[in-house]
């Protein structure tokens, strides 16, 4: 008698076993957690200095200084790159790179929540990488990283932003034959000079 019920413990045993795990096959898996696209870093275009759309006539101390707040997720590296003459519609092929930075966002602010975006100031200034007496275009890339050996292309998705401005200490200059200043704003790229 003891064998025989001992023979139907293990049966139940089995059966309630294989239960379980069917019930386990079966069972829906846990949603997963939402996590937001990264957005490409934007140029706070109106709050740059000096302003995009005022001509700089003059460098007072053989220098120029540039103020440039960015909107980021702060989870991320932001690097920037200071380009100067190089064509804002051509991709640049290396040359033209005078600075370049890397603000690590991992490093100054890991919150919880994904979809928090910081201000972080990009802050520059040219000297010796400028001939003050000639006219320069002189523009900021700011993306979370970029295309190797393209100096100002930021890898997209997700893009990058740019800001440009025009150092003019004589009346005669010849800017990219006359070539309007791209507007980006309809790609996507924040710049909307």
């Amino acid at each position: 008698m003891k064998t025989r019920a001992r023979i139907v413990l293990a049966v139940v045993t089995v059966a309630c076993g294989g239960a379980g795990i069917a019930a386990c096959i079966l069972a829906d898996p846990p949603p997963l957690p939402l996590i937001p696209a990264v957005t490409a870093p934007q140029i706070l275009t109106q709050a740059v200095s000096p302003p995009l759309n005022q001509l700089i006539t003059n460098a007072p101390g053989q220098s120029l200084t540039f103020s440039v707040p960015v909107e980021t997720d702060p989870n991320q590296s932001l690097e920037w790159r200071v380009l100067v003459d190089v064509d804002p519609n051509v991709a640049p092929l290396g040359g033209g790179l005078a600075l370049r930075g890397i603000e690590d966002g991992g490093v100054l602010a890991t919150g919880p929540d994904a979809s928090t975006v910081v201000v972080v100031p990009v802050d520059f200034t040219l000297t010796s990488q400028l001939d003050f007496s000639q006219c320069h275009v002189i523009t900021v890339v700011v993306a979370y990283s970029f295309v190797p050996g393209l100096a100002g292309t930021p890898f997209d998705p997700p893009g990058g932003s740019f800001a440009t401005w025009r150092y003019q200490p004589v009346e005669d200059c010849n800017y990219f034959d006359a070539a309007p200043p791209l507007d980006a704003s309809a790609l996507g790229d924040g710049a909307d000079e």
